[in-house]
């Protein structure tokens, strides 16, 4: 994935903060407004040789594969993979994408586009639910700090390497569905207290060789499970050397429910 693209979709977030809602087509959930659509996606299965995953964006295109339908929901809601509900085969069943987007669309869109194209061609519909799980609380602790006010002339970006993790003109709200999403795969809420574009920068110490463990690389942690309190020793030792701390807790979660989805998409 570029991490252009998936700075736009962890910025996201915001459906999380709808009320909820009863049983409903997704577009339905957008207002009274056309929601956008891709002009044209190929979408097949991928098969089982087929499991390098992939996401390109550029020349009005868009195209990903080995994605399952997990990761499709999380990238077209801007939520949390643990707070996605739904049968089993989501997690194991993976799709292959290309679209073309339709003249002056922006990369802005594209999350809505995916939208539209799960309601065409999967079918999708599903609730939203209040739902409270243990995961962790984002907190500023009483340490020195390692992240400052952003600059205006800043620009916005996301990186992140094998023991280094940088914002800029960011929030902690982002970092927090960073750390959910790619390291932690639970529920991760931001406590900071702190509003406004900051620059953050988690990185290692130099005497600590070992990588930050990304949610895929372990196994996974079952629902109503109790989380491990520091699943990744070096990425939570550079959290407290940046002034902050994640604590584990029972924490309230926008929770989307699968209540039907197709899965084989309607014919390209």
């Amino acid at each position: 994935m570029t991490l252009e693209l998936l700075f736009v979709f962890l910025r996201r977030g915001a459906i999380g903060s709808r009320p909820a809602v009863g049983l409903l087509t997704l577009g339905l959930l957008f207002g009274q407004g056309v929601i956008p659509s891709f002009e044209i996606a190929s979408v097949k299965h991928c098969s089982e040789q087929d499991r390098f995953q992939s996401l390109r964006a550029d020349a009005g295109r868009i195209s990903f594969s080995a994605y399952n339908m997990r990761l499709i929901i999380m990238m077209a809601y801007g939520i949390q993979p643990a707070q996605i509900k739904g049968p089993d085969w989501i997690d194991g069943e993976t799709y292959s994408i290309t679209a073309k987007l339709p003249d002056g669309a922006t990369k802005e869109q594209i999350p809505d586009m995916l939208k539209s194209l799960l309601v065409d061609r999967f079918h999708l519909q599903g609730h939203w639910d209040e739902q409270e799980e243990l995961g962790y609380e984002l907190l500023r602790s009483k340490g020195p700090s390692r992240f400052a006010n952003s600059r205006p002339e800043d620009t916005p970006r996301t990186s992140f390497s094998g023991q280094r993790i940088e914002l800029k003109k960011s929030n902690f709200a982002a970092l927090s569905r960073l750390l959910s999403s790619v390291y932690i795969g639970k529920p991760v809420v931001d406590k900071t207290g702190i509003d406004g574009n900051i620059n953050i920068l988690l990185q290692a110490p130099e005497d600590d060789s070992e990588p930050f463990i990304m949610a895929g690389q372990r196994p996974a942690i079952a629902d109503g499970a109790a989380p491990d309190p520091e699943p990744s020793r070096s990425l939570f030792a550079a959290i407290r050397r940046a002034g902050l701390e994640l604590k584990p807790a029972k924490v309230a979660t926008r929770v989307f429910v699968v209540d039907s989805i197709d899965k084989n998409p309607t014919p390209n």
